[in-house]
């Protein structure tokens, strides 16, 4: 019987899903750092290719869709530190706050490696 609560449609459209992310994700990295100027059909058309080159590796989506959840939780309990730190009044270093993007950026690789030898080891 099908019901209102029933979700498990949704894992049929995972991977049209993880498309989707990656694409939003290459289109805001190519519009914030802006390797070809402020061309927004280039840059959609550059994260597009990204994004078909994913759907003929079941790997690489596998990868991402087990890489994503671990960046929304550094991001969530990274928001929710300074969220605390605010709350009660002190102030988080500035020289850790003008280095909090490579931080996130070395722990990201990390999780992204072991997610990689998790899925293509052995």
């Amino acid at each position: 019987m099908a019901s209102l609560f029933d979700i498990s449609l949704l894992s049929h459209f995972s991977d049209v899903f993880v498309i989707l992310f990656v694409f939003t994700a290459v289109y805001a990295i190519l519009m914030v750092q802006k390797p070809f100027g402020d061309v927004k059909g280039l840059n959609a058309l550059m994260a597009f290719a990204v994004a078909m080159m994913l759907v003929f590796s079941q790997n690489a989506i596998n990868i991402v869709k087990e890489t994503v959840p671990w960046f929304i939780i550094i991001i969530v309990a990274l928001m929710f530190v300074l969220l605390t730190t605010k709350s009660i009044g002190a102030d988080i270093p500035i020289p850790l706050m003008n280095n909090i993007g490579t931080y996130i950026l070395v722990i990201g690789s990390i999780i992204l490696l072991i997610n990689i030898s998790l899925s293509l080891g052995q």
